[in-house]
C-alpha cells in the first residue's frame, strides 16, 4: 500500500462531520474530482447513506484501485 500520509492535498478528518452535515439528506451523486486515495471519501460515504459517491484521481501514484464503489447501506 502507498504511503497515504504523504499525499499533498490530504485534509483533516475533523472536516468530515461538517461535510456530512452539509450533505445530510442528499439523494443523488456527490463527485470528488480530486479524490486522491479515496480514504476520506469512503469515510464520508459511510456518514451520508442517502447519497452515492464518485471519486476521480488522475495521478496513478495515488490511486489505490481503479473503481471504488463508495455506497453505504449494503448491497445495491
Amino acid at each position: 500500500m502507498r504511503n497515504v500520509a504523504k499525499h499533498p492535498a490530504r485534509y483533516s478528518p475533523e472536516l468530515l462531520p461538517v461535510m456530512a452535515d452539509m450533505l445530510a439528506g442528499t439523494v443523488g451523486v456527490v463527485l470528488d474530482p480530486f479524490a486522491g486515495t479515496g480514504e476520506r471519501l469512503a469515510e464520508l460515504a459511510a456518514m451520508v447513506p442517502t447519497a452515492r459517491f464518485v471519486g476521480i484521481e488522475l495521478q496513478q501514484k495515488w490511486q489505490l484501485c481503479k473503481v471504488l464503489p463508495f455506497r453505504s447501506g449494503g448491497a445495491s
